[in-house]
């Protein structure tokens, strides 16, 4: 073949392949032209798929952020947490400053190892888990950064979208341009879901460990951050083996990253974790927490179930060492009596409150919390009869305030009516006329009504309400409200508040359960700052807490309480005579109200529905059971301090009285010098009301007046005198002549000032005496001897002897000498009568 041949034939095939290569080149200039067309108009797409996400979001709102479920926490009086309460989510929020640096490093290692370094999202990571996901077919890993899962859990939902995942990038760059990653960080650890209820790191270190989070360590950091991927299975309480795989596969990660060591990640593995087993129910003290609650929602005003969700920070009055001393003393049964008839034991209301702030250290509303229930009936809160507890807030305070009434003023105690009314005292006794200070303390009933008669309903009411008691309008014409007969009553926390105040010397600070309030951040929401208000004078409180000292004495209705320098007072509310009640014998409701200058302490006992199967026992009055009751609570208190005494005010006077003419006369008189220390009576009284007369009765007596001796027809001495002083005995003495010894002739007593004369028939004719009178006080002893007063003046006087006629002495003499003449001179005179 030639060559021009094979050129030829070379040729045409060029010819061919430049054809052929021109037609790819424009297939394939077709096919870039399509791509970048379909690039252009998928970045268009996007661009504007991206503008119409950028365009359906809100404006970026912070406070989403923080709008989540909060647990709100109880604190005691002294700062300690005693109770936590939550709705769904059980969350409490601690700064980033609380969070221990190698528990933040855990979660970062295990969720987002590059969080420090990205711009909200991690493409990195997006690529990763996209890849993941393709090979598997299905999505098996995320690419969720920290501040994604903070957007993703505040604010947007959970749904898995396209268009959520779009929204939940852009959102994390906008949070990342507004906050700082240890604030993002922050909201992280306080918002992420651990299982068992318990959302952020606190309540996750409580709950698994009964910790806070400042107190984990690097392992129970670890163990946490391994639970968050998948709580409902990685949780310890859920499968414990899991829980410490995923434990050890977080420390392993925390080694990688740096930031444990080798040696540290080995010393964490093999650390022991204790897990909390007896966790404390939420809802611990359920009355008072109920009050607690009542009262905070009402001073914030919201509703009572926003506190379960608003993580606000809640500082109370209890004292809970004292609550839980009284909720083991309220399960005893053999404290509180049963009916005599169905065998049931009675309720009871506990209330302990302090006198100088009005807090509420303490209080029960039943004698046991019914287990899983909230908002119960609060017996403390419940209104009842109060009974003869009324009597010192409505009639014997007002009376000493208002009308000056003394704890010596005397009432008679005897039947009386008033209308259609007519009050009777316990027992159908009588004791005429008594003083303000008995009539109390031994409470009897029908000298209180005739005082509140006396100063007035309107005036009785009119200080009690002062002092905090409700009344009603048929109240006011009702005299029986000085022993209780209240159409509503009162509740234990009211009477309590009356006689704080009493205790308080006059000064009244309405009651509270809490000391202040913040939000979740530390901010004060509420503070209590309580406010001095005088609604009786310090006398007057004094007075009636003094009185009410000796009810609690021996012989007062508070018997029980003596030695405790208590005051007290006794309820004690019969059941009614009619009806189905009619002849039966029980008591109804009974009360005790004991107090000293720092605490009050009020017990209610009864049935919540009086029937005829259940009351109290007759024997069951304020002064026994509840009684016994205040004083273990007391003896409690003060178990290692002595019990204050009520301190006298400036504006009272303690006097001495003469006890004789008080118990025997019903005289308020001053004692004297002399009276005998076993007749002292001390007493109290406001400075004005004080008695200005002294005793007559304890002095030395003095000289009689009027003395004088006489003789009478019989010639016998007639001793008269009149009486200086009633009380006084005469003693009459005698001598023989002048220079005879006295000696005690009689004694005269009349207890009368009128003129006495007494004749001395034991004397001898012709002798001469003397007479003087001694008084003395038959009741005062001076070295064992009566007192005696000055004597009077000497009278000498003589009984004269027989008379005998001069011419008569001779013929006795011869007659004594000679008999016979006698005879003979008979017989002569005879014989010369006859003669004549």
């Amino acid at each position: 073949m030639t060559d021009s041949s094979k050129n030829s034939r070379v040729n045409r095939k060029r010819g061919k392949g430049a054809g052929k290569n021109k037609k790819g080149l424009a297939i394939l200039k077709k096919i870039f032209a399509v791509i970048g067309i379909l690039g252009a108009l998928s970045v268009l797409a996007v661009t504007i798929y991206l503008f119409t996400i950028i365009g359906t979001l809100d404006d970026f709102d912070p406070e989403k952020l923080v709008d989540y479920e909060q647990t709100s926490l109880v604190y005691d009086r002294n700062d300690n947490l005693i109770s936590s309460i939550h709705g769904i989510e059980n969350r409490i929020y601690v700064p980033l400053s609380n969070i221990p640096k190698h528990v933040q490093n855990a979660f970062i290692a295990v969720e987002d190892v590059r969080f420090r370094k990205h711009p909200g999202f991690d493409i990195r990571r997006m690529f990763g888990s996209l890849l993941q996901n393709i090979k598997a077919r299905d999505i098996v890993a995320g690419a969720g950064t920290i501040t994604q899962q903070v957007i993703r859990n505040t604010v947007l939902s959970q749904e898995q979208t396209i268009d959520r995942k779009v929204k939940e990038i852009l959102l994390a760059w906008q949070l990342e341009q507004k906050y700082s990653k240890d604030q993002i960080l922050e909201m992280y650890l306080n918002i992420i879901y651990f299982a068992k209820g318990a959302y952020g790191i606190e309540a996750a270190a409580k709950t698994y460990f009964g910790k806070t989070a400042s107190e984990l360590t690097v392992a129970e950091g670890a163990l946490l951050a391994g639970i968050i991927k998948n709580p409902h299975r990685n949780s310890p309480f859920i499968d414990k083996e899991r829980a410490l795989e995923r434990k050890n596969l977080s420390i392993d990660l925390m080694v990688k990253n740096g930031y444990l060591t080798e040696e540290e990640g080995e010393a964490a593995k093999k650390e022991e974790i204790k897990f909390a087993e007896d966790v404390k129910p939420a809802y611990t003290h359920g009355y008072f927490m109920d009050m607690v609650l009542e009262e905070a929602a009402a001073l914030l005003k919201i509703k009572p179930e926003e506190l379960y969700t608003g993580g606000y920070r809640i500082y109370t009055t209890m004292d809970n060492d004292l609550q839980e001393y009284i909720e083991e003393l309220y399960s005893q049964d053999d404290l509180f009596p049963k009916s005599p008839v169905s065998g049931e034991t009675c309720e009871s209301a506990l209330v302990i409150m302090d006198n100088n702030t009005g807090e509420v250290r303490a209080v029960l509303g039943g004698r046991s919390y019914p287990e899983g229930e909230r908002y119960v009936l609060n017996r403390a809160e419940t209104r009842r009869q109060p009974g003869s507890a009324i009597k010192p807030l409505v009639v014997y305070s007002p009376a000493i305030e208002v009308f000056n009434y003394t704890p010596v003023s005397f009432i008679k105690d005897e039947p009386v009516t008033f209308g259609k009314y007519t009050p009777r005292n316990a027992g159908g006794k009588f004791y005429g006329d008594v003083t303000l200070r008995m009539a109390l303390a031994k409470s009897i009933n029908i000298p209180a009504v005739k005082i509140l008669n006396e100063i007035g309903i309107d005036t009785g009411i009119s200080l009690a309400e002062k002092l905090g008691i409700p009344f009603t309008e048929s109240d006011r014409n009702n005299l029986a409200v000085a022993l209780g007969g209240m159409e509503k009553g009162v509740t234990p926390l009211e009477l309590a508040r009356a006689y704080a105040t009493l205790g308080n010397r006059g000064s009244y600070k309405d009651y509270t359960t809490i000391r202040r309030i913040e939000d979740s951040f530390g901010k004060t929401l509420y503070e209590y700052k309580p406010s001095k208000k005088q609604v009786i004078s310090e006398e007057t409180a004094f007075l009636v807490s003094n009185i009410l000292q000796s009810a609690a004495s021996k012989g007062g209705t508070a018997s029980r309480l003596a030695g405790m320098k208590l005051a007290a007072k006794t309820g004690t509310v019969q059941l009614p005579d009619t009806g189905e009640f009619a002849n039966i014998d029980g008591t109804n409701d009974a009360w005790i109200a004991a107090y000293n200058p720092e605490y009050t302490v009020v017990v209610w006992m009864g049935f919540d529905r009086r029937t005829r199967e259940n009351y109290l026992p007759p024997g069951a009055s304020g002064g026994s059971f509840p009684a016994e009751i205040a004083k273990q609570v007391f003896e409690y208190l003060y178990r290692n301090k002595d019990t204050p005494n009520f301190q006298k005010p400036l504006g009272v006077n303690e006097v001495k009285l003469d006890g004789k003419a008080l118990w025997e006369h019903n005289r308020v008189l001053l004692a004297s010098a002399l009276t005998p220390d076993d007749y002292v009576v001390k007493e109290y009284f406001k400075q004005g009301t004080e008695p200005t007369e002294q005793t007559d009765y304890w002095v030395v007596p003095n000289a009689p007046y009027n003395f004088s001796v006489t003789l009478n027809d019989d010639e016998k001495p007639v001793i008269s005198f009149t009486p200086s002083n009633t009380f006084a005995a005469y003693n009459i003495m005698r001598t023989a002549g002048e220079q005879g010894s006295p000696i005690l002739v009689q004694q005269i007593r009349t207890g009368a000032l009128d003129p006495v004369e007494w004749t001395d028939t034991q004397v001898n004719p012709g002798e001469t005496y003397g007479y003087f009178i001694v008084p003395i006080h038959p009741e005062m002893k001076l070295e064992g001897e009566p007192v005696q007063g000055p004597q009077t003046s000497v009278i000498y006087i003589d009984i004269p002897a027989p008379q005998i006629p001069d011419n008569d002495i001779w013929d006795n003499i011869l007659d004594w000498l000679l008999p016979g003449n006698n005879q003979e001179d008979e017989n002569n005179e005879g014989g010369q009568d006859s003669g004549d």
